[in-house]
């Protein structure tokens, strides 16, 4: 697929399809270092069925990263862990068939984990490779140790997608701009926001509309999209709230590049009641 054929991608600026609500549903994630090139289903091509399947009864999401500066790693298979929480885990493991040990992982810096998986989809090759390049001439080399590439993240329409840890944080159509604040500043660019991967999808979209807040305590839950508008009940900022909720259906494009296209079903905030 020539990835100069606009037609070809899925991925485009122009899309009125809001990215609220887009973000890949995990619990939390496991990042695993694999350098060399990558295959259209890299995870399952390098992991062990027994580390996916440990990886799964949690909720985790496997993804692979690499990196391109001159950073000397011990040797061992090394290993992030982010739990939605505050703090993002390191380790090492002695084989890729070993499960983690958590308890004897360490704190680790903040990463920008930006999808270059070009065998999966072309729009990952081309605008995911295009970031981190650019990346790599605006910040510095210690800077540029935050900055990973990975396997498959999921939303190829919404290349460059990234992904933000600690915090489960998945990105959209990321620029170079709002990168580099990112990296530099840690801050969160909120144009770009999908949402954060252990919440819901209604939650994802209640967050992003009071980002500025980014503390939400939920009266109830929600685990799947609604069929018509409706309301849910919470507290921001320590006030009783009602959101209210709606479908959202977009214009039919690909989900992925060179795949059959379809109708976006997402949501939107409506009102803040």
């Amino acid at each position: 697929m020539n990835l100069g054929d606009r037609a070809a991608r899925c991925s485009s600026e122009a899309s009125p399809e809001p990215l609220a609500g887009t973000a890949p549903l995990a619990a939390g994630w496991l990042l695993i270092r694999s350098d060399g090139a990558w295959g259209s289903h890299a995870v399952s091509q390098v992991v062990s069925a027994e580390l996916e399947q440990w990886a799964a009864q949690l909720s985790y999401k496997v993804i692979l990263v690499r990196q391109h500066t001159s950073r000397k790693f011990s040797s061992g298979i090394h290993y992030w862990i982010s739990r939605g929480t505050d703090q993002l885990l390191s380790g090492q493991m002695a084989s890729l068939a070993e499960i983690p040990d958590v308890d004897q992982a360490i704190p680790a810096r903040p990463m920008l984990v930006i999808c270059t998986n070009g065998a999966r989809d072309q729009c990952c090759a081309l605008h995911g490779l295009n970031l981190r390049k650019s990346l790599d001439l605006e910040l510095s080399e210690t800077e540029r140790e935050s900055v990973w590439e990975s396997t498959h993240i999921g939303g190829h329409r919404f290349a460059p997608t990234c992904l933000y840890l600690p915090g489960n944080l998945v990105l959209g159509r990321l620029t170079v701009a709002a990168a580099v604040d990112l990296v530099r500043h840690g801050e969160i660019p909120l144009d770009n926001i999908r949402g954060r991967s252990h919440l819901t999808q209604c939650h994802q979209v209640m967050e992003r509309q009071v980002a500025e807040y980014w503390s939400i305590a939920w009266d109830e839950q929600s685990t799947t999209c609604p069929e018509t508008t409706h309301t849910h009940r919470g507290h921001l900022n320590g006030q009783p709230q009602i959101f209210q909720i709606e479908p959202y259906s977009g214009v039919q494009r690909p989900e992925s590049c060179g795949g059959e296209s379809s109708i976006p079903r997402s949501l939107l905030l409506s009102q803040l009641l």
